[in-house]
């Protein structure tokens, strides 16, 4: 069930940033015409490395998603329908950037802070009502707009799941207890993906149900997550009729990588089969389950009238994991069939033989089949890799032998959000999260401190590794913000302390902890905020040196392969605001960081373009190497528009001692050079870019 996303690409045009994260104003914005400088050679010295006037050097965007749940045939929109989104990472693997669900109009926006190369992401759908996997293209200069639900959407919908299963399908499928005759009957003709021809009218697929099979089959669920009750032997997966009536047999959902096979057989319910052989038909009525771009054709809401069935009838259900073969359009029997009747599950040992799930809902009138396509207890036992919609006329005609089940969705704290969307199910202000630059990963913020003469440029004075999880409540709003630390190195002979600035008034802060403040040099209220200022100033430490343990005061620190390396010092630090915020408000992570200078509080270091606070001594601007343009507002740049502090939204490969950042990086000055309008992935180490010697 891997997938080689390389493969599969879906288009969307018109996706969007809102503007680039290390500035109020879009660099591309503020860049001069680009003839009129038009940079004829990149030079390999960094002291001749001009950057255009404006460029911010930025290396991420913070990017706005619109992303909707709608039946594009019905129009319907579908509400509590979980979200996550991904970026692939250059070693193949995904990092989780957000975690959300869409509103009571059928939307979900997050707002996120990317990396400015990125071009498309991953959209994962959290349960039932929409193909799981989606490929989002980004663009710059707008917002993204997705319908999880569009028919129209361009190829290349993903196939199969990047996070479950094995790489070859015969693994964690078992070729034992097949029914010595394999074949099957067929209720009519189908596609060549497997969509039966005899499809009646569709069945609608509204939001009751799919938050019933959302709250009562969670995807990627435990035994002990789901529901116990779903595995006591007392309960039937199969139907009886106790009165002459009719079925309809409906696709739900798929949450597979395989195109699996659903039918039904018959039996008396007074003498039922003990193994597969006994069963006289097995009939198809879905060659393929897979979703239309997702390795078949099926929509939610596709349904087949399976026919009438004599009171005393029993009627079980059966899957063929990877079943369908569309080269011949047919369906082999090469793995192991899964039947409701436990029984003939002999692939598997008790108690694991279960592998099917039939829930009631008695309101509305209807089953509910989860079936599980991997051999139990391997998979993930979330029963969601097919799920169907049982139909039966006359409701009654039928006897109900199915676990309790859950008819509305649980919403503990009762913030709008239905506890299995809700990470904090206990909290009603908080609900989701987002992360930057991804969730366990690490991005730099890295420092010349020479300010405002001209360092070496090997931006290692003080190197800080920074993760950020925003949790948010149910509108998106931020309430806390969860800030991991890593200062690796300090290659200054000056201490230095580090800070963030958010553009909103102190006073909107509760309370700031985790902060390692030793040195009294800038003072802190009660809540961890800075005393005096306008703006909100969280000081993160004071003292560089205090945090890497018993080193020399003066020296340098992890810079110098020839001393002895240093573990980095690490802080966590939680900021809550008094109430949750608009992260339009916030900006991005890393939001506004800055250096304090050698233990000074009035001389700050920032990252290009940004101001300083109102504690900076602005008479040390347009001085030594200093151009800051006071009048429109960008500071922080030398002559040549070239910085004093850079940040990467991965853990950089810092310089080592006295070793300029393009000996390092031999795209950072062409970077630098034409804006940022190339090599935007120039701290990748991708085709030899790095020189890793040069490097700490």
């Amino acid at each position: 069930m891997n997938f080689n996303f390389t493969t599969k690409n879906l288009i969307l045009t018109g996706c969007a940033f809102m503007g680039l994260l290390q500035s109020c104003e879009s660099s591309l914005d503020r860049i001069q015409d680009w003839e009129e400088q038009n940079p004829a050679t990149v030079s390999s010295n960094i002291s001749e490395v001009t950057a255009p006037d404006g460029f911010n050097f930025a290396t991420t965007a913070s990017s706005t998603f619109r992303i909707v749940a709608q039946n594009e045939e019905t129009g319907e929109v579908m509400n509590q329908i979980g979200v996550q989104l991904f970026k692939e990472q250059a070693d193949g693997t995904l990092s989780l950037l957000s975690k959300g669900a869409t509103d009571d109009y059928g939307i979900y926006q997050p707002n996120l802070s990317l990396p400015t190369y990125t071009d498309s992401l991953l959209i994962q759908v959290v349960g039932a009502g929409f193909p799981q996997w989606h490929r989002v293209s980004v663009n710059a200069n707008g917002t993204t707009d997705y319908n999880l639900g569009a028919e129209t959407n361009p190829e290349g919908r993903i196939l199969e799941d990047p996070l479950e299963g094995p790489a070859n399908p015969g693994e964690g499928l078992k070729t034992g207890g097949l029914s010595s005759r394999s074949g099957f009957e067929y209720m009519g003709s189908f596609t060549n993906w497997g969509r039966p021809n005899y499809l009646t009218t569709s069945r609608r697929i509204n939001s009751d149900l799919v938050n019933f099979v959302n709250s009562n089959l969670p995807l990627r669920g435990t035994p002990d997550e789901i529901n116990e009750n779903y595995f006591q032997e007392q309960f039937s997966n199969s139907l009886v009729f106790n009165q002459d009536g009719e079925l309809w047999l409906t696709f739900a959902h798929e949450g597979a990588g395989f195109r699996n096979s659903v039918g039904f057989f018959t039996f008396d319910p007074n003498n039922p089969p003990t193994s597969a052989d006994e069963i006289e038909v097995r009939t198809i009525a879905f060659p393929n389950t897979s979703y239309r771009r997702s390795g078949g054709s099926l929509s939610s809401g596709h349904r087949v009238y399976l026919g009438e069935f004599e009171q005393g009838t029993g009627v079980g259900w059966f899957l063929v994991p990877n079943g369908y073969n569309w080269r011949n359009r047919t369906v082999n029997e090469s793995n192991a069939t899964r039947y409701s009747i436990d029984e003939l599950n002999t692939f598997t040992d008790d108690p694991y033989r279960r592998h099917m799930v039939l829930l009631t809902n008695n309101d509305d009138e209807y089953f509910v089949l989860g079936i599980e396509d991997l051999n139990r207890p391997s998979g993930d036992n979330d029963f969601d890799d097919v799920i169907m919609i049982v139909d039966a006329s006359p409701w009654g005609a039928v006897d109900i032998a199915t676990p309790p089940a859950d008819p509305i969705p649980t919403d503990t704290d009762g913030d709008g959000v239905a506890d299995f969307n809700d990470i904090y199910p206990l909290d009603p202000e908080r609900a989701f999260t987002s992360y930057a630059p991804g969730q366990g990963n690490y991005g730099t913020i890295a420092f010349e401190d020479m300010w405002p003469r001209i360092g070496d440029y090997d931006f290692n004075d003080l190197v800080v590794d920074y993760s950020f999880i925003e949790i948010l409540d149910a509108k998106e709003r931020v309430k806390d913000i969860e800030l991991s630390l890593s200062v690796r190195a300090m290659g200054a002979s000056q201490n230095h302390g580090f800070a963030m600035r958010l553009p909103i008034d102190p006073s909107l802060v509760e309370s700031v902890t985790g902060q390692v403040l030793t040195d009294d040099y800038i003072r802190v209220a009660s809540n961890g905020t800075e005393v005096g200022m306008r703006e909100t100033i969280i000081p993160m430490f004071t003292d560089g040196f205090a945090l890497f343990g018993d080193v020399q005061r003066g020296g340098i620190v992890n810079t110098d392969p020839e001393r002895p390396r240093h573990n980095p010092g690490r802080l966590t630090v939680k900021i809550t605001f008094r109430n949750a915020l608009d992260k339009d408000v916030l900006g991005a992570a890393p939001y506004h960081p800055f250096m304090l200078r050698s233990q000074d509080r009035s001389r700050e270091i920032h990252l290009a373009g940004n101001h300083p606070t109102t504690s900076a001594n602005m008479e040390s601007f347009n001085t030594e190497a200093d151009a800051s343009n006071l009048e429109t507002g960008f500071f922080y740049v030398d002559e040549n528009n070239l910085p004093w502090a850079i940040h990467v939204p991965e853990s950089f490969v810092y310089p080592v001692e006295q070793t300029p950042i393009n000996e390092v990086y031999e795209n950072f000055a062409d970077w630098a050079t034409f804006g940022g309008e190339s090599n935007r992935g120039w701290y990748q180490n991708n085709n030899g870019n790095v020189n890793a010697s040069n490097g700490y």
